[in-house]
């Protein structure tokens, strides 16, 4: 069994580079193609929206100390129920784990020409095994230092691109009504908050009790939320939102205009790395939630056992759970969604309305 813990500020950046994920990269295009010139305006509601959905997890987390999602879910559905439920929650996570490797190779493969992606996504889950055998400590210490890195990065990026601003490629706004901001908001949502049910394997059985671990979720996510509305404005405003929505990877051209003398120049490494860095931190969460989630469904003590196991089972997924670009990009506009709006969503507020119904009833016994 996995005994450390850790405290409220590693648990904050844990959330927040968690939160950020893949998304940094290139959901500005998704976001831009619904939502036009009003991508921002997504962004600032799906932030605003996204923080009840931590306090949800907040409330669950405190109604059941010193129980993982797992344990929450059989608390409140039974033995039975709460069994299928929590066999969900592990394909879904095993899945997630087996997505985000591909990702890394199918990108960094495009880099480098000479290097296949079965190697990239190789090394790629060695580092995620490697870090979910030490444990969360580990974990969480790494993401430390990539907080660190991705808010200067993100700040050096802005200010180094303000001369680049064009306040007219946000208006007018509101052109095509609400409904496209919302609908931006919604898919922004889906790779920014719902993720963090996965988080619910980690809070609150591994965190110290010290004033504010609990809002450390809710800063984590706005930290996370800030890093995505700069990226998305600055790409509005730079690139202008056509430009955006048909870029595969909006954030790379947007760090591509930067050129200042000598200095700072081909900067699109530079967010090669720090979307490397918060990719790596929710495939290792996700890696991590399926790993604990699994041996405590089974009954083991010890969740180490299965790591090498999973790692290989994800290693080989992770080449075949997409054929081509095309088809991962049609599953994550199309399948994605309500799944992880299901369980990171649908699943956790069924939770903690039967939760509150059985407290409630209870207390009434009690009372009689």
């Amino acid at each position: 069994m996995d005994n450390k813990r850790i405290n409220w500020h590693q648990l904050l950046t844990l959330t927040g580079v968690a939160s950020l994920g893949g998304s940094v990269l290139a959901i500005s295009a998704t976001v831009s193609g619904v939502a036009e010139r009003d991508a921002w305006m997504s962004t600032i509601l799906a932030v605003a929206l996204g923080v009840p959905v931590m306090l949800l997890f907040l409330y669950l987390a405190r109604s059941c100390p010193g129980m993982t999602l797992i344990g929450i879910t059989k608390q409140a559905f039974g033995k039975w129920i709460g069994f299928i439920i929590s066999a969900l929650y592990v394909l879904v996570f095993m899945k997630i784990s087996f997505d985000l490797p591909w990702y890394i190779g199918n990108y960094f493969g495009r880099m480098m020409h000479e290097t296949p992606p079965e190697a990239i996504s190789f090394f790629f889950v060695i580092a995620m095994a490697i870090g979910v055998f030490y444990g969360i400590e580990t974990i969480a210490r790494a993401t430390e230092v990539f907080f660190i890195a991705v808010t200067g990065l993100i700040i050096l990026i802005v200010a180094l691109l303000i001369k680049d601003v064009h306040i007219e490629y946000i208006s007018p706004t509101l052109e095509n009504g609400v409904l496209p901001v919302v609908k931006g908001a919604f898919f922004l949502m889906c790779f920014i908050s719902f993720t963090s049910v996965s988080l619910m394997m980690i809070f609150p059985i591994q965190t110290d009790i010290s004033p504010g671990v609990g809002t450390a979720l809710v800063k984590g996510f706005l930290w996370a939320g800030a890093v995505i509305f700069a990226t998305i404005t600055m790409s509005t405003l730079v690139l202008g939102s056509k430009i955006t929505a048909i870029t595969s990877y909006p954030t790379l051209q947007l760090a591509g205009e930067i050129n200042i003398g000598v200095v700072f120049t081909r900067m699109e490494y530079a967010v090669s790395l720090l979307w490397l860095m918060s990719n790596f931190t929710i495939s290792i969460v996700f890696f991590y939630a399926a790993t604990k989630s699994l041996s405590e469904l089974i009954g083991l003590k010890n969740h180490k056992p299965i790591v090498l196991p999973l790692a290989m089972l994800t290693l080989v997924m992770s080449h075949i759970v997409y054929p081509n670009a095309i088809y991962q990009g049609n599953w994550s506009t199309t399948v994605y969604p309500p799944m992880i709006t299901t369980f990171g969503l649908v699943f956790p507020g069924v939770t903690a309305l039967v939760l509150m119904v059985r407290r409630r009833f209870a207390g009434k016994r009690a009372r009689q």
